[in-house]
């Protein structure tokens, strides 16, 4: 790795940490220059604007995700009412608020037409659909539709959570949970007249 790379590596990795600590709120190049050890001509330098800078820390951002991700859960696939209890609880983790506050923050921006945060917080999705590929226990016809089902409800939980409703949002777990674990009713048994009646249509 080249000087220049490394230093500008070094740079984004505290233009990370910057942003998980305080939010998408309020960076300025200046203040990620600040927050980065280094001006923003150097940053400039470094990016060819504040827009290649961003989408670079966003990456970066969902790499941490990434790894954060696949260390707080066994491998092995779990069925949707479990997995569902597993994210749920995974969402209250306080090492992962900065990573739903950066989302949520991410998503803000996406409604207001931004194309920039609409697709940082795909990424985000991305990165969800495809750790739960690896852990829903599903027919793979069924797979996508439940990971879809899951996603949603991840992302309506968050938002709950970040509004003081966290005890909503445990309630709805506990009713998804059990609408998804309760067996399906066996079809009547059919009386003995009408199956000797069909038997001698057939």
């Amino acid at each position: 790795m080249s000087v220049r790379q490394l230093r500008r590596d070094t740079a984004l990795e505290r233009v990370v940490d910057h942003l998980l600590e305080h939010g998408l709120g309020g960076a300025s190049l200046r203040t990620l220059a600040a927050a980065a050890g280094t001006s923003d001509r150097m940053l400039l330098y470094y990016f060819a604007d504040k827009d290649e800078l961003m989408l670079a820390a966003f990456e970066r951002i969902v790499q941490r995700l990434s790894a954060r991700l696949s260390g707080m859960l066994p491998e092995g696939r779990q069925p949707f009412d479990v997995l569902l209890g597993q994210m749920w609880a995974m969402l209250k983790l306080p090492e992962y608020e900065p990573y739903q506050r950066v989302w949520q923050e991410a998503l803000g921006r996406a409604s207001q037409g931004e194309s920039l945060y609409s697709g940082m917080a795909n990424r985000v999705l991305d990165i969800w659909v495809a750790w739960f590929e690896e852990r829903l226990a599903a027919a793979p016809t069924a797979r996508r539709d439940q990971i879809a089902a899951i996603v949603a409800v991840a992302s309506g939980l968050a938002v709950q959570r970040h509004i003081g409703r966290s005890d909503e949002a445990d309630a709805a777990v506990k009713v998804l949970s059990a609408k998804v674990r309760r067996p399906r009713p066996k079809p009547p048994a059919m009386r003995a007249g009408a199956v000797a009646a069909g038997a001698r249509r057939g």
